[in-house]
């Protein structure tokens, strides 16, 4: 069976709509509603392909719902049937929301059945669009971040803490993630790819950095904009980037506030008092609301620490602690979530040298983990 095109109607006339269920049976999955507060309460509930509205309602007219529909559902087409629309309030509807189409009441079925077609049609190319572009993003991040994690283990284990923590953060505040929010905390440290081994080390162990060494780290959220300012559609990832760390912009986009409290917290030397006293040395000038949602996080991780040998680890899975050779030789570093390309190197350094085991790791979110019952396995 085809794609059914979802369309929403909105006209405060029971009869209108009736007409409309009518006339679209069989090509479309057709919702109503008799006003625009009733039609973004369905938008936000429904996955929609097409809003067709008529111009004068009570309350809410045809120009106000279609500019307030795009904002709820942007990709969705915008079509306004009407047959008392002015030209002033043409201009206003069309500049406003975007509308793809203007029909006439009262209109033919044929014409009805073309222009829906062709708005949900358009809806389709813009939404495969978004997934093709969202699908290539993510699935370059991951390459990047996985062969960050072979050549700088432990800049790639402070990059994917941090970005676990920003998610981590993003839900105990009720702040919704978009692609490109994930995409700036997935390549916050991609600079430190730059910094010497033993400069990584010492962030690593929380020690002091000269100020010579502080500028450098500080400098690495320019590097990670000018490594992906060139590919598509990442400028604006890439000018998140190059304000980590700035004072200047404390007024910001929310994930480069909440990646500087991160990264912050995590760059922070080892001091008395915990976690409570690395967060209250933290510079003023970070967000304070963000800061005490880190406390949170930090303090109310509840994922389950296990014991697994080498052959048991997955994908997903956090090193609570180093993983070594039995010779010393350090693999991976604490705080790196094993991606497939790190899980092999650890894999065949074991085969050829031997691990030191048992190996303490943090198991991953239920939901994020493919094989549930390998968890329970382990967690028993």
């Amino acid at each position: 069976m085809g794609w059914v095109p979802k369309v929403l109607c909105v006209d405060d006339e029971p009869n209108v709509l009736h007409g409309l269920r009518r006339s679209l049976r069989g090509r479309f999955e057709v919702y109503t509603a008799t006003s625009g507060a009733e039609g973004l309460r369905m938008l936000r509930a429904l996955d929609v392909a097409v809003v067709c509205s008529d111009m004068r309602m009570p309350g809410m007219d045809g120009a106000a719902f279609l500019t307030a529909a795009r904002q709820v559902a942007p990709d969705a087409s915008r079509v306004l049937l009407s047959g008392q629309a002015d030209l002033a309030s043409l201009v206003r509807v069309i500049n406003g929301s975007g509308v793809q189409r203007f029909l006439i009441k009262p209109c033919e079925r044929a014409d009805l059945l073309r222009g829906l077609a062709e708005a949900a049609e358009h809806h389709r190319l813009l939404r495969g669009e978004r997934e093709l572009l969202e699908g290539t993003v993510v699935g370059s991040v991951k390459l990047a971040t996985e062969v960050l994690s072979l050549a700088a283990p432990l800049a790639a284990a402070q990059g994917q803490e941090a970005q676990g923590l920003v998610e981590r953060l993003a839900t105990r505040v009720g702040h919704q993630l978009t692609w490109e929010d994930r995409t700036t905390a997935a390549l916050a440290c991609l600079g430190l790819v730059s910094l010497p081994p033993d400069v990584l080390q010492r962030m690593d162990e929380r020690g002091v950095l000269s100020d010579l060494e502080r500028e450098q780290v500080a400098e690495g959220g320019e590097l990670a904009a000018g490594l992906v300012r060139h590919l598509p559609r990442l400028q604006e990832v890439a000018g998140r980037l190059e304000g980590l760390g700035k004072p200047s912009e404390a007024d910001g986009s929310w994930v480069v506030r909440a990646l500087d409290v991160v990264l912050a917290y995590l760059r922070a030397p080892k001091g008395d008092g915990g976690v409570q006293g690395a967060l209250a040395r933290l510079p003023r000038h970070l967000d304070r609301e963000l800061v005490t949602g880190l406390w949170s996080v930090l303090t109310g991780d509840e994922r389950a620490v296990v014991e697994v040998r080498a052959a048991q680890l997955d994908v997903g899975m956090e090193l609570v602690e180093p993983v070594y050779t039995v010779k010393g030789v350090l693999l991976m570093p604490a705080g790196l979530t094993l991606q497939h390309a790190s899980l092999a190197k650890v894999r065949n350094f074991g085969l050829r040298y031997g691990v030191r085991e048992p190996l303490r790791v943090r198991l991953p979110e239920v939901e994020e983990v493919s094989e549930e019952g390998a968890v329970t396995s382990l967690a028993g």
